[in-house]
């Protein structure tokens, strides 16, 4: 297979460091990019038009073993190995009408989830790229775990964990094993890694800063950032989501649960409140977890990153389990009569306070 490409370059996040935003900014750009930078940003609308410029899942799809995209089959609809094998020659021929089509030299994949695929799998994918391109750089912003720590909380309540389960393991990207199997995956690739919080004081955001990592300048307007940030939960919202999951998990007997649809977890995240953050316990039995990575940074990379200043915590403990468990179930009942009978109850309005 002849080469395409002179160079690749894979962003592989790290998680909470601003990856939606830069990867809508990547697609609103995308034919900048082609005809200014002499880079392709593959667009996947044609495959789902929700795209928002993440290649995650379609690295998954196409790389991952069959237990790294069951879920993400059965949340899509995609119930039987017939159907999940289209997608991914869908996906597939997407991407090549793409590169086929591309005049340019350097090829630009943004999948934060890339970094978390078992070894076959990204061994896979590592091939695949190899054959792709003459030359691989990783590109890795790292954001302090103290700092994201709230963020991760709230991303794994939204895929269905409990807050029970994430306190007992304060959840955080362990970039030393990851860098390391990156490394071991693709040996000869040029691994660029740079802090999240110097890059947010960059004068034109978090995207330019990324751009920077490719060895360009990009004209970012603010609206495009804003478009894509993620929103914070309130304390409430974090409970009763927490709640819903252990009440009414998301997958059951191996399919959807049909009690979970997008619509209530909108409604769930949109209940305002004193915002979301982790008890102080938690940020401690953290600190201490990850201080050897944060000194394995500092001497392999010559990268130390910036601590973060704690905020206030909300003492949580004012906030009865028994009170948050009766709204998940008042929340689901709700939503059920309204998917009944949507003429009689209506649309919810989102960012109203319900009463539990």
């Amino acid at each position: 297979m002849t080469k395409r490409f002179k160079r690749i370059y894979l962003h592989i996040g790290l998680g909470k460091t601003g990856s939606s935003s830069i990867q809508r900014f990547l697609l609103d750009h995308a034919a900048e990019l082609e005809n200014t930078h002499n880079i392709h940003y593959p667009d996947l609308s044609e495959v789902e038009h929700r795209f928002a410029g993440n290649h995650s899942r379609y690295l998954r799809v196409l790389f991952g073993s069959e237990e790294e995209t069951r879920k993400v089959d059965l949340l899509s609809g995609r119930n039987t190995r017939e159907q999940a094998e289209q997608y991914r020659q869908e996906v597939q021929a997407n991407l090549d009408s793409g590169f086929e089509a591309s005049s340019a030299e350097m090829l630009l994949l943004s999948a934060e989830g890339a970094a978390h695929l078992y070894r076959p799998a990204l061994a896979s994918l590592s091939r695949w790229l190899q054959q792709l391109g003459e030359e691989i750089t990783l590109i890795a912003c790292i954001r302090h775990p103290l700092g994201a720590l709230s963020s991760e909380i709230q991303q794994r309540l939204k895929t269905g964990a409990t807050l029970e389960d994430l306190y007992q393991s304060p959840p955080h990207y362990r970039f030393k094993p990851m860098l390391v199997k990156m490394k071991e995956v693709f040996p000869r690739a040029d691994i660029r890694v740079y802090d999240f919080a110097r890059a947010t004081r960059h004068p034109q955001g978090l995207e330019a800063a990324f751009a920077d990592q490719l060895g360009i300048k990009v004209n970012v307007q603010r609206s495009s950032s804003a478009r894509a940030a993620n929103t914070a939960m309130s304390m409430e919202a974090a409970l009763v989501l927490s709640s819903l999951n252990r009440l009414h998990p998301m997958v059951k007997d191996n399919q959807r649960n049909p009690l979970r649809s997008t619509g209530l977890l909108h409604e769930v995240t949109a209940i305002p409140g004193a915002k979301y953050s982790a008890p102080a316990g938690v940020f401690s039995a953290l600190e201490q977890e990850v201080g050897p990575q944060l000194e394995w940074l500092k001497a392999t990379y010559q990268l130390e990153l910036e601590t973060p200043k704690p905020g206030a915590p909300v003492d949580p403990a004012r906030y009865s389990p028994r009170k948050m468990d009766r709204w998940a179930r008042r929340l689901v009942f709700r939503h059920r009569l309204r998917q009944a009978f949507p003429r009689l109850f209506g649309t919810p309005q989102r960012g109203r306070k319900p009463n539990p």
